[in-house]
C-alpha cells in the first residue's frame, strides 16, 4: 500500500534542513545572512524568501533549497490569495 506524497512547505524544508545538519535557528539566519525573527519566519510558513533571499538560501543550504522551490510556493500562495479575495469557490 502506497501512500500519497506529503507536500512539504518551504517552512517544513527548511526545518528538515536545519536539523539534518544539526544547527539552530541562529545559525542557519547567519549563514543565509537574514536575522534570526526572519529565518523563525520563514520556518513558521508566516513568510517566505524574496526572490535575492531565495538565492542566498539556495547557497547557504547547498542546494537543499532551490530559488525555485520559493518561487513555486510564493506563485502558489499568491494564487491562494487571488482566489480568497475574490470569493470564487472551484468545487
Amino acid at each position: 500500500m502506497t501512500s500519497a506524497p506529503e507536500t512539504k512547505t518551504i517552512g517544513d524544508r527548511l526545518k528538515a534542513w536545519r536539523d539534518s545538519v544539526e544547527i539552530n535557528q541562529a545559525e542557519a539566519a547567519r549563514r543565509s545572512k537574514v536575522s534570526q525573527a526572519t529565518w523563525s519566519d520563514w520556518e513558521g510558513d508566516k513568510k517566505l524568501p524574496s526572490a535575492d533571499k531565495a538565492f542566498e538560501l539556495e547557497s547557504a543550504t547547498n542546494g537543499a533549497i532551490t530559488a525555485r522551490m520559493c518561487a513555486e510556493a510564493s506563485a502558489e500562495r499568491r494564487a491562494e490569495h487571488a482566489k480568497n479575495s475574490t470569493g470564487t469557490d472551484d468545487e
